[in-house]
């Protein structure tokens, strides 16, 4: 059975080629794929549309492109954001999230999915554990995802310590889990796709480094990884091997253009020269680094150079667009020029840039006929928003994700008026409360401080 929206009078900014962008125009949406772009209805007969959406003063833009995320990293809001010297991942992330069970793990992923889409995030390139679940949620709420189960070998836990204790055997276990997970969702949903994913140079052994890509060629799959994303990883592999990372996955035969790395903000320009050089993809996580206090990543060098990069969230907080105004404000104090990145360049690093890193250029990240119908309304009827010309300027350093009214995936409304309609947020909301007392114990034996905060 045909389906067909029309969102009427909207002024579109079609992410394209040539950054066109429809004042007053209709979109014509036919099953799961954009039809048209109109100014003019005379030659359209409304009662076709099985949905009209007026969006008359409403801003379309592409579905953001969330290129690296943790969504279940919620968890941690308010337990790693100060008082862990940069290092809230070592100290309290790996330990808690080794003991968070299924049943937390699906209420974590669900409040996670929720808050992505309430900003408009219609793809969410996704590396966590127990991913069989994450597949069956997004299966059922009908977003597009590309999901990467975790492996490593060592315990986690210990690398604060600066201890690196390997368990081949468990590393080869997590690998096989991962090739059955997508084994078994792969042709489950048009909307999944999947990656091998390593968690890090450091983490992973070379075997199971190299194994992993073995198996991700047989499966004609791309790798998603960590690089570089600590003082700790760097050390390591410098102690190891004598090398960087990057020149570590260089020599071990990793860097392909089927792989993806996240963060790299440990990494020169040389570094950088041999990931162009393989054409390898990059996931720029700006709100993590600065709040971290890390070291920012190259971005300029890496745009300089043609390195295909897509902006990501990262985790605790998904929103990409608080991100992209951290890049920008970021870049231009480093720079000292108030003129680099732009609106438009860094809403094209959230949608059409962040396809081709991902390589779903051809058919999303772009408002184009033929595309996929991957859309978010965002309602500028606001006092923050008005007078609006038009610009990307006028999106990009002004919108917050609730300010996004409609949400439009492979042709279907997930979210209308800010209504979540695949998904009961109620019931999320309140599952998710009742873990707390449990994730507050766990946080003060690892010497997290409630000062304010008592239980009985």
């Amino acid at each position: 059975m045909t389906n067909k929206i029309l969102i009427k009078d909207a002024i579109i900014f079609t992410c394209n080629e040539n950054n066109e962008v429809y004042t007053k125009s209709n979109l014509l949406i036919k099953d799961s794929k954009i039809e048209a772009i109109e100014c003019n209805l005379k030659n359209i007969n409304l009662e076709e549309f099985d949905k009209i959406i007026e969006a008359q003063e409403m801003a379309v833009i592409p579905g953001i492109i969330n290129s690296h995320t943790h969504v279940a990293g919620a968890m941690f809001r308010g337990l790693i954001d100060e008082g862990q010297k940069g290092l809230g991942l070592y100290n309290i992330g790996f330990p808690m999230e080794k003991l968070l069970t299924e049943e937390e793990l699906y209420w974590l992923f669900l409040i996670g999915i929720a808050e992505v889409i309430k900003t408009g995030v219609t793809l969410v390139n996704d590396f966590y554990y127990q991913m069989d679940i994450f597949a069956e949620i997004v299966k059922k709420i009908g977003v597009r995802a590309i999901i990467s189960d975790t492996l490593y070998d060592t315990d986690m836990t210990k690398l604060i310590d600066g201890q690196y204790e390997r368990d081949y055997q468990a590393g080869e276990i997590r690998l096989q889990k991962s090739v059955d997970i997508i084994e078994k969702w792969r042709d489950k949903s048009s909307l999944i796709n999947f990656r091998i994913g390593p968690h890090a140079t450091d983490t992973c052994s070379k075997r199971l480094l190299e194994n992993a890509k073995k198996e991700a060629n047989r499966m004609d799959v791309g790798l998603h990884m960590h690089c570089a994303q600590s003082k700790i990883e760097v050390d390591h592999i410098k102690k190891e091997h004598n090398k960087t990372p990057i020149k570590y996955l260089e020599e071990i035969g990793l860097l392909e253009d089927n792989i993806l790395l996240a963060h790299c903000h440990y990494m020169g320009e040389a570094d950088w020269d041999i990931m162009k050089e393989h054409d390898v993809s990059y996931a720029h996580c700006p709100i993590v680094y600065a709040k971290n206090g890390s070291q920012y990543p190259k971005l300029k060098y890496a745009l300089d150079n043609d390195i295909k990069t897509g902006f990501g969230t990262d985790w605790i907080r998904m929103e990409p667009w608080d991100g992209m105004r951290t890049a920008i404000n970021i870049l231009r104090s480093i720079e000292r020029d108030p003129d680099i990145m732009g609106g438009r360049q860094v809403l094209k690093l959230n949608t059409i840039k962040a396809a081709e890193a991902l390589g779903h250029e051809e058919k999303i990240g772009s408002i184009e006929i033929g595309k996929k119908a991957d859309l978010a309304l965002i309602d500028m009827n606001k006092p923050h928003l008005q007078p609006f010309y038009g610009n990307p300027s006028g999106l990009v350093y002004y919108v917050n994700g609730n300010d996004v009214d409609t949400v439009i995936i492979n042709g279907r409304i997930i979210m209308q008026n800010r209504k979540l309609l695949t998904i009961n947020e109620e019931q999320i909301l309140n599952n998710i409360k009742k873990f707390i007392p449990v994730w507050i114990k766990r946080a003060e034996k690892l010497g997290v401080n409630f000062p304010n905060y008592k239980t009985r």
